[in-house]
């Protein structure tokens, strides 16, 4: 088990970094930018919205930067559980939840709670979603894209989500860096600036191959950054997925491409199945691209607070130049459909 968070530490490393240096430095300056986006009464929902125990995040600078962005509630995460030992893991994620459901219980019209599960345990990961359901009346559950060598479609896996389907739960899926990116990777640069992002891509490919998305029809998954790479692939994965798998599928007549048993009408309509927040995608080219291979109601606002300005995804919005209700939609009305105790 020693290796198999590995990827995780480093991901965490880069939370806890960004949670105390980039938020402490950037703290000024984001209120100033936010001042621009504020709107007389907060209405819009965001889906991707950090705390922590420790540094400089609390409830009452959320909810200023919420505030002046215009966001009238938040659902709080801390995905990455930063050991590989179940029990040191599950004290992490048992603590984690306990402080976030306390901010819950003090606010409750303004935050909501995405559970951590430590994924890699999966019988901690089991006992904490009934305790984190059941006692502390989550909002849904999160955990990292990757442990280790593993994406969250790993058969291993497979009992966690089964019973987040049996729950109905809402998933956020938030980027880590995969197990093989370690200090001595050649490529010197922070995992967050290409390898959250490529695996995004992983972690939704591994949910579709491995059947995840059809057996657990009623687990709503999201994901940040726009999905990451995988808005791009999709055509290449549409095309090229089973090449290197010859079995659970077979050839289609007319268009020659190979279906796996999981992916029946093809990878694109699997895809469309999950929901993206639009984090650092809020610019025209990406956004472009978002709206051709996602229907518009897959689309959620979200900040990755405090890590970025609020105002950041928020002050992007009105150069997209969106259809009012498309924007409505994404600020505020898709997330409703999944946490709809904040329509009053």
């Amino acid at each position: 088990m020693r290796n198999l968070n590995s990827a995780n530490r480093l991901s965490r490393r880069q939370w806890l970094t960004g949670i105390t240096a980039v938020a402490a430095a950037s703290m000024a300056p984001a209120r100033q930018a936010e001042a621009q986006t504020g709107t007389a009464r907060p209405y819009r929902i965001d889906t991707h919205h950090h705390h922590s125990q420790g540094g400089p995040w609390t409830p009452s600078r959320s909810m200023e930067a919420m505030d002046r962005s215009g966001i009238a509630a938040a659902i709080l995460s801390r995905p990455g559980i930063p050991v590989s030992e179940p029990e040191k893991a599950r004290k992490l994620a048992r603590d984690g939840n306990e402080f976030a459901a306390q901010v819950v219980r003090d606010h409750p019209d303004r935050f909501g709670l995405f559970a951590t599960l430590p994924l890699f345990d999966v019988e901690g990961s089991l006992r904490e979603t009934a305790y984190a359901f059941d006692v502390l009346k989550a909002d849904g559950v999160c955990f990292a894209t990757s442990y280790g060598n593993r994406w969250p479609g790993d058969p291993a896996f497979a009992p966690v989500l089964d019973e987040l389907n049996r729950r109905k739960a809402v998933v956020f899926i938030h980027p880590a860096a995969p197990g093989y990116y370690n200090a001595d990777f050649s490529l010197k640069i922070q995992p967050a600036a290409l390898e959250f992002m490529f695996d995004s891509a992983r972690a939704i490919v591994s949910l579709i191959l491995n059947g995840s998305l059809m057996r657990c029809p009623d687990i709503r998954f999201i994901f940040g950054h726009g999905g990451g790479t995988l808005p791009f692939l999709h055509e290449r994965l549409d095309h090229l997925i089973g090449e290197d798998l010859p079995t659970g599928g077979e050839w289609t007549t007319g268009d020659n491409r190979y279906r796996s048993k999981y992916v029946p009408n093809g990878f694109v309509n699997e895809m469309k199945k999950v929901y993206f927040d639009i984090v650092r995608v809020a610019n025209r080219a990406n956004f472009a691209l978002l709206r051709q291979v996602m229907p518009p109601g897959r689309l959620l606002l979200g900040t990755d607070y405090p890590i970025v300005a609020t105002s950041e995804t928020v002050g992007h919005l009105p150069g997209l130049h969106l259809d009012g209700k498309v924007l409505r939609g994404i600020e505020r009305d898709n997330a409703l459909t999944l946490f709809p105790r904040f329509k009053a």
